[in-house]
């Protein structure tokens, strides 16, 4: 029988092929024009233009496809689809008839209807040629015929176990006797047995079929359980750094334990979970003497315990930026790991404004850097738990809404579940941190605008929540996968209790799908969504204390990672700064008087798009969603096409689906040593917004109080008898925004970044 897997490796290894051979006759083709025939027609063999499939209820025709190795002609890949509806040769995976290859694909369909029950399954292939025999089409017309169904289902050996141990299996009375299923049957039962500590279980599986009825089936599952054991001397080899207690440690048993063979699998996971093993067997003795004891013998093999690793790259959010790691992986032994590292990001994002677009400008495009030490414990209480303990000191910003300058720790705890791929954590993060060039926000979200109470809330406050994560990841591969999901949920808890000054509680979920469609195209799709609540501020402000929720902790989006069509930060609540010179102008181009200015009444809408600013103030509630089609172009080249979705709301009361926001785009992938090197180009469907203006609030000159020096000069250098406060103005009416044509070249929103976007 051809299994997938061996099918699955022609397809690809065709594939690779195909597109070396199609760009090395690509040239030649076009030059012979239309006319041109592919090679392989040269030996007079009918192109097949479809495969087929008649008859066929209890399996779909992809199902079937799986199994035979003739196949159609067709398109080499979804993106070169346009070029196939055209004729173009390069561009189709050909496929021609071998005669000798029908009757074998025939039995291998016979072969699989067997397997599955329709012992009585009969095939036929039908050729239909073109009127010049130079093409064919292919039907394989199959009689399923009456399937066997299993009329008589006996356990036995079972008697002393508890009942779920025979409990929930796939073959049932009544249901096709499918040799698959009894097969999986027959190994879900020895596991169940092995995990009970009956080592040496076996179970045999049988059936007989009457020749008087060949549609009705006896089935027999009979289990021979054999003696209770348990786990004998557990020896170590191959150990250097590390000691055999620290081993014998990360096993989930010890001598005289039951013996189950699942603790056996979790233990040599446990070991490769220790970064200084590079290889580790756990192996049990099953021909041991009394059988009633099972010796264990692991085998490991260690890695360097001293490892450096540098990084970079350039993106354009975070523009140049380099990493550098040191880490000891069996720090003092018993498999501690401290790692210390330094990061600097935003490096010479003024001079590189092309590609680093959304690394923020002015003081935002300064340097970020961070430092900091990681030490791990493994089997803190058992083998499958570790804690953890951090320290940093960083300077980071978020694009044109905040810098943030603070020392950080975490301390927590990490629970191992289920197969390995199942995490629980609680920890502390708490963190002491300076805001700058915040006034803005607190301003405008909160109608916080004195600047003394701007300090209180921006300068070095404790922010210190207990954290509570759960992660699941169920994937084949780490930075491209193919199939699987992954599921996050991270839960903040910050009150005074945990020494925070701002109190809040926070949730953030997210869950993405991967599946293969086709050997070329892997469809990615992923649903994230976050909200929180304040709960108040230690300080008092001028604003009631719960509405203030720290601005680290509110939700932004857009950008490389969410939604496409948008720069960093730049989707959801945002408001236009402008200089207020440049509102009152010159002698002839000022569009508000000064008065118009002080009392808040100045429209600023006479004043060109490129003259404001937009600055995210962030939201509360945040939804984004995702699809995301891959294709493979050649072995190290992937094309996507995507289509992203989401918005941020500034407080529960707004929420409205209505809001949500699309952005179509498309992009390509390099998948370098350093991993996929990612270009794309989103677009954003939606119009402008109207969004508040800021600037600088004034006031009248008041000679009792104010020095001549004070008053406001225009850049034509005419004196006000105006003069500035160290407050924020919001001005009315609002300015629509962004309100481009709908398909301006404006709307487009390029991002350059490592790795795939989720």
């Amino acid at each position: 029988m051809f299994e997938r897997s061996e099918l699955g490796r022609v397809r690809r290894r065709r594939a690779a092929h195909g597109w070396y051979v199609a760009a090395a006759f690509a040239l030649t083709l076009a030059a012979l024009g239309p006319s041109a025939a592919p090679v392989a027609a040269q030996f007079n063999d009918p192109l097949i233009t479809s495969v087929a499939f008649e008859g066929n209820a209890a399996f779909t025709g992809d199902e079937l496809r799986l199994r035979i190795l003739t196949r159609q002609t067709e398109c080499r890949s979804f993106i070169l689809a346009p070029f196939c509806w055209f004729g173009a040769e390069f561009a189709k995976d050909f496929s021609y008839l071998r005669r000798l290859a029908l009757p074998e694909d025939a039995a291998r369909l016979r072969l699989y209807y067997g397997r599955r029950g329709y012992r009585q399954a009969a095939v036929d292939t039908a050729l239909v040629y073109s009127d010049d025999s130079a093409s064919v089409a292919i039907t394989f017309r199959i009689a399923e015929n009456e399937p066997v169904r299993v009329t008589s289902l006996e356990l036995s050996g079972l008697e002393d176990l508890p009942p779920e141990v025979g409990q929930g299996l796939r073959t049932r009375l009544g249901a096709t006797l499918d040799q698959v299923a009894l097969d999986a049957d027959r190994d879900t039962l020895q596991e169940r047995l092995w995990n009970r500590g009956h080592a040496h279980a076996e179970v045999f599986v049988g059936s007989f079929i009457p020749a008087a009825n060949p549609t009705e089936a006896e089935v027999t599952l009979e289990a021979f359980p054999g003696p209770i054991a348990r786990f004998g001397e557990i020896s170590v080899e191959g150990t250097q750094e590390l000691t055999p207690n620290v081993v014998r440690r990360m096993l989930p048993f010890q001598g005289g334990s039951l013996y189950r063979r699942e603790d056996v699998l979790n233990g040599q996971r446990n070991l490769y979970g220790l970064e200084i093993v590079r290889s580790a067997a756990v192996q049990i003795d099953l021909e041991h003497v009394p059988d009633t004891v099972v010796p264990v013998h692991v085998v490991v093999s260690e890695g360097d315990p001293r490892i450096v690793n540098f990084g970079g790259g350039l993106s354009s959010a975070d523009c140049v930026n380099a990493e550098a790691r040191w880490t000891h992986r069996n720090l003092f032994g018993g498999a501690r790991r401290l790692q210390l590292r330094t990061s600097v990001s935003n490096v010479g994002s003024e001079g590189l404004r092309r590609l680093c677009s959304d690394a923020g400008t002015g003081d935002y495009s300064l340097t970020n850097w961070s430092v900091g030490g990681e030490l791990t414990l493994p089997r803190v209480g058992g083998p499958r738990n570790s804690a953890s303990f951090t320290l940093s000191y960083e300077k980071q910003s978020l694009q044109d809404v905040f810098i943030r300058e603070a020392y950080g720790a975490t301390a927590g705890v990490t629970r191992s579940l289920g197969r390995g791929d199942e995490a629980l954590s609680l920890g502390w993060r708490p963190s002491f941190a300076k805001l700058q060039a915040t006034e803005l926000f607190f301003c405008v979200s909160f109608l916080v605008c004195d600047p003394n109470d701007i300090a209180e809330v921006s300068d070095f406050n404790w922010l210190a929540p207990v954290a509570f994560t759960f992660s699941r990841t169920r994937t084949d591969q780490v930075f491209n996968p193919t199939r699987g999901s992954t599921l996050l949920v991270d839960f903040e808890h910050a009150r005074n209790w945990t020494r925070s000054a701002f109190e809040y509680d926070r949730l953030i979920g997210e869950a993405a799908w991967y599946r293969a469609l086709g050997r070329d195209v892997i469809f990615a799709s992923r649903f994230r969504f976050g909200v929180v609540e304040g709960r108040g501020f230690s300080q008092q402000v001028g604003t009631p204390a719960a509405s203030v929720i720290h601005p680290e902790k509110r939700f932004y989006l857009g950008g490389a990672n969410t939604v496409r069509g948008y720069a960093q930060g730049q989707l959801g609540p945002r408001v236009l700064t402008v200089p207020v010179l440049d509102l009152l102008g010159t002698a002839a181009d000022a569009p508000c008087e000064p008065e118009a200015i002080a009392d808040l009444s100045c429209d600023a809408s006479a004043l060109g798009e490129g003259r404001f600013q937009a600055r995210p103030t962030g939201g509360s509630e945040l939804v984004v969603a995702n699809a995301e089609f891959r294709i493979w172009l050649a072995p190290a080249f992937q094309a996507a096409t995507f289509l992203d979705m989401g918005q941020v709301w500034t407080d529960t009361d707004d929420v409205s689906l209505a809001d949500l926001v699309f952005t179509p785009g498309f992009g390509l992938r390099y998948f370098s040593p350093v991993g996929p090197i990612r270009v794309d180009l989103g677009y954003r469907l939606n119009r402008g917004e109207r969004l508040r203006v800021v600037t600088d609030r004034i006031r009248a000159f008041d000679p009792e109080t104010d020095q001549e020096a004070d008053r406001i000069r225009t850049r034509d250098g005419t004196t006000l008898a105006f003069v500035r406060t160290d407050e924020l103005a919001v001005l009315e009416p609002a300015f629509l925004f962004d309100d481009s044509g709908r398909w301006s070249l404006n709307r487009l929103q390029v991002h350059i970044s490592i790795g795939q976007a989720f």
